[in-house]
């Protein structure tokens, strides 16, 4: 599903080269859910924007079921992350004027497609992710967790094979963070989806089925995840 081999990202600041990610390798087989963590400033989320092409590598290359993003023009890159990658983040990044149902519908009509033609999908959709009594209500009326579903459910409305989260509880409490990530898992283990996850919190990493820590921009572990919550 992705193979990221040889993968590098550096930055210039005048005449100082910043490295981040140092010749990352990596492959996430279909179906996985995997949790990326290491302290600040290891490029855990670099490596996650690399992976979903929101950033160029600076060398080596990425493929994302076998596509090589790193080769993909504009075009076709954006038509990649709209249909078959979805994205999460901490920050919901919901646009305030719209509903629930609109902000869902957002990357089905970048698409320019009909909301009647998926309006049987819409509905699973809301109801998976517990909204019913919500579709019609702005995010200012709702709490973060309902904010933070309706985002998932963004990402998921046009069926994407993986979906990459990054922090998606770190602007939520204990209890609706955990709401959120056994959501995360029964959308990986129902709907058969790859989920990468970014995050600082060990006990997140405990509904995931592997664990990659990165340390100085390199990665110094990989294993699987074993405990209660797999």
């Amino acid at each position: 599903m992705i193979e990221v081999k040889d993968v590098s990202k550096h930055y210039k600041r005048g005449e100082t080269v910043i490295t981040v990610l140092k010749n990352i390798n990596l492959t996430i087989t279909k179906g996985e859910f995997v949790s990326i963590m290491g302290p600040s400033g290891s490029g855990k989320s670099t490596l996650l924007y690399l992976m979903g092409g929101l950033d160029p590598v600076s060398g080596g290359k990425i493929k994302i079921n076998g596509k090589d993003m790193t080769k993909l023009n504009d075009e076709l890159e954006s038509s990649m992350r709209r249909k078959e990658i979805g994205f999460i983040f901490q920050s919901y990044n919901l646009i305030e004027n719209l509903t629930v149902e609109d902000n869902i519908l957002l990357p089905v009509r970048l698409d320019g497609k009909k909301r009647k033609d998926i309006h049987n999908k819409l509905d699973k959709i809301i109801k998976a992710v517990g909204l019913e009594e919500r579709r019609y209500h702005t995010p200012r009326e709702l709490s973060g967790g309902q904010q933070q579903r309706t985002a998932i459910a963004r990402a998921l409305i046009n069926d994407p094979c993986v979906l990459f989260a990054d922090e998606p509880i770190g602007n939520l409490d204990s209890k609706t963070g955990k709401d959120i990530l056994k959501l995360l898992q029964s959308i990986n283990r129902e709907r058969k989806i790859t989920i990468v996850m970014v995050t600082h919190n060990l006990e997140a990493t405990t509904y995931g089925s592997r664990i990659i820590h990165l340390k100085d921009g390199m990665i110094c572990e990989n294993y699987n995840s074993v405990n209660e919550n797999t």
